[in-house]
């Protein structure tokens, strides 16, 4: 937003005026965000959980914390405000809002002056909320995503590193696209294993995964994912969503 981006100019101007001026300043600009938000709450996208609020605020200010930017949050008022939402604009602010019906229900609602990042939102915090509190289960593994790379990561730069080691690997096509095809490689274990193994410890999930004698494609699919991880760590971005879940605690 075109607003958000005035504002972080003057954040920076303002820094310059010393450490006072930008606290108030900043409290001034989140207390403006959270009023608009506040006022876009009667278009709410609202889902209801049977769970206590600070169960469902722990878990979606995982999640958020994972896959999105968490730009502001408070347990007490009960909101956490969400930028860096995929298919949107990353400045564009969406509330997330937690309403204590009861000990064991909570309501949660979506608000933003963007339809689309709100929808986006609610598609994405929704899904892995219901994962985590076992409404759904866990998606299988899904491969490489172009939102998965982010800073210094490129999936380029991961494709080159598997190539320079001598792994066979098709890079004809697009980055993303060798790169998924490459994790159902169900040879590629014994290979690296013969190259790598003596030097890289593997994750637990991985060591128990290698334990099945006959694997199927989603298993082959995440012992590869988790290999790359650990083999290339600055340019293998983790599989942080599925990490964020397993390690959530939820009193059941």
């Amino acid at each position: 937003m075109i607003i958000a981006r005035r504002l972080t100019m003057l954040v920076l101007i303002l820094a310059l005026s010393g450490c006072g001026t930008l606290c108030e300043f900043s409290k001034s600009i989140w207390g403006s965000t959270t009023r608009v938000l506040e006022d876009a709450r009667s278009n709410a996208i609202t889902k209801t959980y049977e769970k206590s609020y600070w169960d469902c605020f722990k878990v979606a200010a995982n999640i958020i914390s994972k896959k999105y930017v968490l730009f502001q949050k408070n347990e007490v008022r009960g909101f956490i405000v969400v930028m860096g939402i995929p298919g949107s604009v990353d400045t564009t602010e969406v509330g997330v809002f937690f309403v204590e019906i009861n000990d064991h229900k909570t309501r949660i609602e979506l608000s933003s002056l963007s339809t689309n990042a709100k929808r986006l939102l609610a598609k994405g915090l929704f899904h892995y909320m219901d994962i985590a509190f076992g409404l759904a289960p866990m998606d299988q593994e899904k491969g490489f995503l172009p939102e998965d790379f982010k800073n210094a990561m490129t999936a380029e730069g991961l494709l080159k590193d598997i190539k320079d080691d001598g792994f066979p690997i098709d890079a004809s096509g697009a980055a993303i696209d060798s790169l998924n095809n490459f994790l159902e490689n169900d040879k590629f274990y014994d290979l690296w294993k013969s190259k790598k193994g003596l030097n890289i410890s593997l994750t637990q999930e991985a060591l128990d995964i290698i334990k099945i004698n006959t694997r199927n494609i989603d298993q082959i699919k995440r012992l590869n994912r988790l290999i790359l991880e650990e083999t290339y760590p600055t340019h293998c971005p983790k599989n942080e969503i599925v990490q964020s879940i397993e390690t959530v605690s939820v009193q059941k």
